[in-house]
Order: structure tokens, then C-alpha cells, then sequence
């Protein structure tokens, strides 16, 4: 894993910090409380990339990093959860927007984390933003609004895999002794559809959470330089040369 993005880490204040073996993390929480938190965790050579660190909120900090050939903008959000005031929710989106907006305007995004909303299958007139392969059903909050109004497309949906690698999160009942809920909230939002390989959960994984780990798979390749239309011109003023002439 080169890059990790996390949610709810409970830490205060925001910060960078040095972590096992090198890994860097940059963090966001609050500075009264540690109720959310997100994060930013980087292997050693992708944290030398970090060209700039944009600190929201407690549930959004972004970072730009110059990779390869280009320079790739990566989000990490924790939405409002079900049953929050509506408030709280259009708070989200409004600063989601704001950081998209900050971000110096480079042709590449990811936006990654805990959405907190189903995207369900429908796509009629959408179809560039909701791939075929969705699952479940649609619950009305903010997100297609922000993919339609920045034109970005959830990747979750683009791909085609068994259930269980599609789904993020589980509630397990006791009292049935199995996994009554089960939805696709934790998305991988960008603005290049041409970058991502790749998006599926690993259920193998084992995580002290009710969320699975979203592996995504990302390609930066080189951009392809076009052939000089350029027309070669025959120099037949040249000709009134003896020597050319003779040759």
C-alpha cells in the first residue's frame, strides 16, 4: 500500500508527523475534542512528493502530490453520518467544495473515505458518473450533486466484482448471529477516470472495524506526445542554383 486515507481517527489538532519505518501521516482533528479525525498515511517515497497540504476540518484534509509526470490531488473525507442533522450534512458538502476549490486546479483528483451514502444502481442520465456495476439502493444526500456540479464520478461503480467485494460496511446482529446491513459507503470519487485501474473491498483483511478495506488501484501514465503534423516543404527556389541543378 503506497497511500492510505483514514476516517474517525480521534486524534486533535492537525499536524505531520513521522511514523514505523519511515511512513509519514498527516492528520486533521479538532482543537477542542477528538470526536472525527482523518489522515493521510504515505509510504517514505510518496511522502517526498507532498507538494502541498490543504487542513479543512475534522472530516476533510487534502494534500497535492507531484508523482511522475503530473501532479495528482487526493481528498480524504468522513461525511456526516445517517440520522445527523441535515445541517451537518450540507456543511460537509459546502466544505468538500471549498477544498476542491483550494486546490490548485491540476487536471487529476481522488477524493476518498467514508461518504456515509448508498449511490444505489440507478444512472439514467448519469451514466458518466455512476458506472454499471453499482449495487444497492440510493439514499438522497449531496454526493451526486457534487459529482454532476465538478463533474467527477464515483469509480466504485465501474467495475465489475462479486458482492462481497463491493460492499464497505457491515452491521452485525447478535441476535441473528449474522450481518443483517451491509451497503457500499466508503467511495472513491475523481475527476479522471482514466487513472483509476481498479476499485474493490478486501474482506480477507482483517480490520477492528465494521468497515472493510477499500484497496484502488491508480495509473499515472505519461502523457502521449502527438505527431508533428508539421508539412515537409520542398525548397524549389534552391533549384535556381547551377549546382544543385546538377546534381
Amino acid at each position: 500500500i503506497h497511500l492510505l486515507g483514514l476516517c474517525k481517527t480521534h486524534r486533535k489538532v492537525n499536524g505531520q508527523r513521522r511514523l514505523h519505518n519511515d511512513y509519514h501521516v498527516v492528520f486533521k482533528g479538532r482543537d477542542d475534542d477528538a470526536i472525527y479525525g482523518v489522515a493521510i498515511i504515505l509510504e517514505p517515497p510518496l511522502a517526498k512528493r507532498i507538494e502541498h497540504v490543504v487542513y479543512i476540518s475534522d472530516r476533510i484534509i487534502g494534500l497535492v502530490l507531484k508523482v511522475k509526470h503530473c501532479k495528482i490531488g487526493v481528498i480524504q473525507v468522513y461525511a456526516a453520518q445517517q440520522g445527523r442533522p441535515s445541517h451537518e450534512t450540507a456543511a460537509f458538502f459546502d466544505q468538500l467544495q471549498s477544498t476542491v476549490d483550494k486546490l490548485p486546479n491540476y487536471d487529476k483528483t481522488v477524493i476518498l473515505g467514508d461518504m456515509n451514502t448508498h449511490v444505489g444502481t440507478s444512472r439514467v442520465s448519469i451514466e458518466h458518473i455512476i458506472g454499471a456495476f453499482g449495487i444497492g439502493d440510493r439514499n438522497k444526500k449531496g454526493e451526486r450533486d457534487f459529482c454532476i456540479r465538478n463533474n467527477y464520478a464515483v469509480m466504485n461503480t465501474f467495475f465489475m466484482h462479486r458482492p462481497s467485494h463491493k460492499w464497505a460496511w457491515y452491521r452485525w446482529s447478535k441476535k441473528a448471529g449474522m450481518y443483517t446491513e451491509k451497503s457500499m459507503i466508503d467511495l472513491v470519487l475523481t475527476n479522471d477516470k482514466r487513472i483509476i485501474n481498479d476499485v474493490k473491498t478486501l474482506p480477507s483483511v482483517c480490520l477492528d472495524s465494521d468497515h472493510r478495506l477499500v484497496l484502488v488501484k491508480v495509473h499515472l501514465q505519461k502523457p502521449k506526445e502527438l505527431p508533428s503534423t508539421k508539412k515537409k516543404r520542398l525548397k524549389i527556389e534552391r533549384l535556381k542554383h547551377i549546382s544543385v541543378q546538377r546534381k
